[in-house]
């Protein structure tokens, strides 16, 4: 049975299932698959993860991390600008980290002390006026620091998927240089296409790969891909994974982590390469595997596969729900995060942005956009 998918719920399937989905899998961060396995079973949710007394002693399980953090400064803004985006806007928004958040509930909070050191850096970079604001990500570690916030963007530009690629490659030249700004861009513009008319699976897959651009991300995406193909179902990706994947095409440890051990398991080494093309590949597999049509096990499977699970499943969170709506996202692992991160204002900001992307579309650009998804029963 066809079911109707606004412009507003899949907005908000997005927004929501990227901070759901970063919260989810926060615990995994770092870690091998089996370690999970072994340490929290086969959860199935955030409740499995509380009574196995995942994630860390600094962080409940359903807190969001930097990820989550760094794009809400990116989606105000947007809605501080009204939708002009570029590295310059952005880079003025850097200037506001230190300004103290209303929290329901609790303390101020001060969205510069959530920042990991990378982050950091582009941040005291950006108060020396002689360095020019698209080079202020450059130098910077090659991680996932761009492919983690940029989703406000690809929304913002829902049916125009250049224009999505464009603005991110932009906008993300404020803390990242080089290939990470590429992954970003194909992040973007596969959020973009699911708003498009007609848009598929396949056509968002393509739409990512194709608007990555970078040969060697997309030829590591591509590798994953191809294991998606070969695989019955998530669970058998993951395994596949690390033993066609982690090694072979995408190392087990970077420089950054090398020799490092687990800040929760002392005696476990970090599990870890920061390479954004390691973020969008098990996105995709996952999308491809399920066929866009389980929320859950995609998502589920894209924190269980350990590393730098909080932004992968961050990433695959905020796909599903742009393509299935905020309904696909399980409402307790929704209630959790509201629950544990009031000051975030998910809903408030979500309805402004799509009130947002209506003004700026049109009234046939916004009808478009919500006639789209249709056919996705």
């Amino acid at each position: 049975m066809s079911q109707q998918l606004t412009l507003s719920n899949r907005v908000m399937g997005s927004l929501i299932g990227s901070a759901v989905g970063d919260a989810l899998g926060a615990p995994c961060e770092c870690l091998h698959y089996q370690k999970i396995l072994k340490e929290y079973g086969d959860f199935q949710g955030m409740a499995d993860l509380i009574a196995a007394k995942a994630g860390w002693d600094w962080l409940p399980v359903g807190t969001v991390t930097d990820d989550t953090v760094l794009a809400d400064l990116l989606l105000d803004c947007i809605l501080a600008n009204d939708g002009i985006m570029d590295a310059h806007l952005f880079a003025k928004q850097w200037e506001l980290f230190e300004q103290p958040i209303p929290n329901p509930g609790g303390a101020p909070v001060i969205r510069l002390n959530q920042m990991h050191f990378i982050e950091r850096i582009p941040y005291f970079r950006n108060q020396l006026r002689e360095i020019k604001k698209r080079e202020l990500g450059h130098g910077e570690a090659n991680a996932t620091n761009a492919i983690m916030y940029i989703g406000p963007v690809g929304l913002l530009c829902a049916g125009d998927p250049n224009k999505a690629a464009l603005m991110a490659a932009d906008v993300t030249a404020v803390n990242q240089h080089g290939g990470p700004r590429d992954v970003a861009a194909g992040y973007a513009a596969g959020l973009a296409e699911c708003f498009v008319s007609g848009a598929t699976v396949d056509s968002v897959i393509e739409t990512v790969v194709t608007f990555t651009r970078d040969f060697m991300h997309t030829r590591e995406i591509n590798a994953m891909l191809d294991l998606a193909k070969k695989c019955q179902n998530c669970a058998e990706f993951i395994r596949r994974y690390y033993t066609e994947i982690v090694g072979p095409v995408i190392p087990f440890q970077d420089v950054q982590h090398l020799d490092q051990m687990h800040w929760k398991f002392k005696s476990e080494p970090i599990c870890n390469s920061w390479n954004s093309a390691e973020i969008l590949g098990p996105t995709l597999a996952t999308f491809l595997i399920t066929r866009g049509e389980d929320a859950p096990a995609m998502m589920l499977a894209c924190a269980k596969i350990g590393r730098d699970a909080d932004t992968i499943c961050r990433c695959a969170g905020g796909l599903i729900g742009a393509w299935r709506g905020i309904d696909c996202i399980p409402a307790d692992w929704r209630e959790l995060v509201f629950k544990r991160n009031p000051w975030l204002r998910l809903e408030e900001k979500g309805n402004a942005l799509v009130d947002l992307i209506r003004r700026r579309t049109g009234l046939l650009g916004s009808q478009l956009l919500e006639l789209s998804a249709d056919a996705r029963g």
